[in-house]
């Protein structure tokens, strides 16, 4: 698990965005940054883990006909 540390004015939801490249993950990054989620946008030096989730399974097309 990486940790980065937060800027001043940045929110769990850019930073989830940033290194997931995707907001899937937010509720689960949100629950791994449960003591963050107090206050809109962090300070700076908050402490922000950066966990490494298990790629999901992709799905296979179905065929129209």
């Amino acid at each position: 698990m990486v940790e980065y540390i937060a800027k001043d004015g940045e929110r769990l939801d850019q930073l989830c965005y940033r290194f997931y490249k995707s907001l899937e993950e937010l509720p689960r990054f949100l629950t791994d940054n449960a003591p963050l989620c107090e206050e809109a946008q962090l300070k700076a030096g908050d402490k922000v883990k950066i966990p490494e989730y298990p790629p999901k399974p992709v799905e296979k097309a179905k065929a129209l006909w």
